[in-house]
């Protein structure tokens, strides 16, 4: 009877002892699943903190689309900027203006010459955009510190003379369908080439550097 007391008592500190340490390796291992959980989370949090490096063609896709875009919302006002530098719109505010070209064309001469300043545009973004990040890489790895913003000015400036090879014409043809000077691109790029050769597309070049080139350094 003894015997079966002990034996039977034994049994149960067995039993305690197995499930105490069950029980301590259900706890051990929740505390290693959290530990690893949150190596996990600080893991995932360090990564979406590091910049990710575009490629060329990411960075000029992006670069052609903000300008398409900030081209299409500012457009309107553009095209009354048009006619009050031109003759027809000596004297006008910008109402007066609105006004005109509404009576003239309807709501839809405000986006006159949208097409082609969108595409010229855009490509002159993607231009840009890829021109400036490449050359910003190769400054870091190259140029001394000291000169890093010198640097950086010139790679601007660099970059918006390499979109202005398609900004210019783009910009030539947009200013003369809001004109009324020609009906469409179609009209409008044999007219320009017959009456004034290739540079026609480059009328007032200078001008548009001596503008755009100072801001978009900065």
């Amino acid at each position: 009877m003894k015997t079966s007391f002990f034996h039977i008592l034994s049994l149960i500190l067995v039993g305690l002892v197995l499930l105490s340490t069950q029980t301590q390796n259900v706890h051990a291992g929740r505390a290693n699943a959290s530990s690893k959980s949150k190596a996990s989370l600080k893991a995932a949090a360090a990564a979406a903190a590091e910049p990710r490096e575009l490629s060329s063609a990411q960075m000029a896709a992006a670069g052609a689309f903000a300008t398409a875009f900030g081209v299409t919302i500012m457009h309107p006002v553009d095209t009354i900027k048009t006619l009050q530098q031109s003759n027809e719109g000596i004297g006008l505010n910008m109402i007066a203006a609105t006004n005109k070209i509404m009576k003239d064309g309807g709501v839809g001469a405000l986006y006159s010459g949208l097409g082609p300043y969108v595409t010229s545009d855009g490509f002159a973004g993607a231009f840009k955009f890829a021109t400036y990040e490449v050359l910003k890489k190769w400054i870091k790895e190259t140029i001394p510190e000291e000169h890093y913003g010198k640097a950086l000015y010139v790679a601007a400036a660099a970059a918006f003379l390499a979109s202005s090879v398609v900004l210019v014409p783009g910009e030539l043809l947009k200013q003369r369908l809001q004109m009324g000077q020609i009906s469409s691109v179609r009209q409008g790029i044999p007219k320009i080439f017959k009456s004034e050769g290739i540079l026609g597309f480059y009328a007032g070049y200078s001008g548009v550097c001596l503008r755009d080139i100072p801001y978009t350094s900065k």
